[in-house]
């Protein structure tokens, strides 16, 4: 277990408010292995650059770069430059509700690169919290949890505003990712690599493409499957596996949902006769 899950059990064993579970921790050339923890972090990156590792993924990470971990994620850090890092841990109860005030907005990223006057925004409420936590004065908890309220508040608006502005040339990103892999590739997979929860991309990827990600696949798989059927003379089950759809019997339904019939009909149909050698 590591140390600050041992201090988290310590504090919140002796106290039923979890606020007095609340941690906060200035570390210097910070290197740390790889750990997971039972409560939720939020990392702030003071100064120098270094590299961190979340849930198998590596992020470069420098000055007004914010990582946000929950319960069960596993991550390592590595200092490559005289890393600085601010951390704020804390138990889930703290921000139960907090789904109430984004319902239209994203959940966090793992990792979020803050910019311009946001960075001092996010730099002025964490040092204002680590300042409560060190001098405990009365009423403190209550102002930390406000402060960790509108710390958090800050990050969704934030990512928000950044995806609506890029949102566009996300989903064209995100489909040419898609053809790249030649949609060998799972929601989950996907999410990650763009670094979004894959609840939320999946509504995201909904909205802006306009069918479910999974559909999508389908649909391309199948588009690929007609086309390989009137410029080659492959089999059924050979286009089956290629387009990878390793049941035949779920490849057939779905081609018949596509087209209104069978792949051999729609060959027969549609593929335009081979034009003779000339002599």
């Amino acid at each position: 277990m590591h140390v600050w899950d041992i201090e988290m059990v310590r504090a919140y064993s002796t106290s039923a408010d979890p606020m007095d579970s609340v941690i906060v921790v200035r570390d210097g050339w910070c290197t740390e292995p790889l750990h997971t923890h039972q409560f939720i972090e939020i990392e702030y990156i003071i100064s120098g650059t270094g590299k961190q590792n979340i849930n198998g993924k590596d992020y470069f990470v420098k000055r007004g770069d914010v990582l946000f971990l929950n319960i069960g994620d596993s991550h390592s850090i590595h200092s490559i430059d005289h890393l600085e890092i601010l951390n704020c841990v804390f138990l889930p109860q703290i921000i139960e509700g907090f789904e109430d005030i984004r319902p239209e907005e994203p959940q966090l990223p793992k990792l979020i690169h803050l910019s311009g006057r946001a960075i001092l925004e996010a730099e002025d409420i964490l040092f204002k919290i680590e300042k409560e936590h060190q001098e405990k004065k009365p009423g403190y908890r209550s102002v930390l949890k406000s402060y960790i309220a509108i710390l958090i508040t800050l990050l969704f608006r934030f990512t928000y505003n950044e995806f609506k502005s890029s949102s566009s040339s996300m989903t064209a990103a995100i489909l040419n990712y898609l053809e790249e892999t030649s949609m060998d590739t799972t929601l989950y997979e996907t999410a990650n690599h763009f670094n979004f929860n894959p609840s939320y991309f999946s509504r995201l990827f909904k909205k802006n493409v306009g069918i479910s990600f999974s559909k999508y696949i389908k649909d391309r798989r199948i588009k690929t499957a007609v086309d390989l059927l009137l410029s080659t003379e492959e089999t059924v089950a050979s286009i089956c596996n290629q387009v990878g759809i390793n049941d035949q019997k779920q490849f057939y339904a779905l081609f018949r949902e596509y087209s209104g019939m069978t792949p051999g009909q729609f060959r027969k149909i549609h593929k335009k006769p081979a034009s003779p050698n000339p002599v």
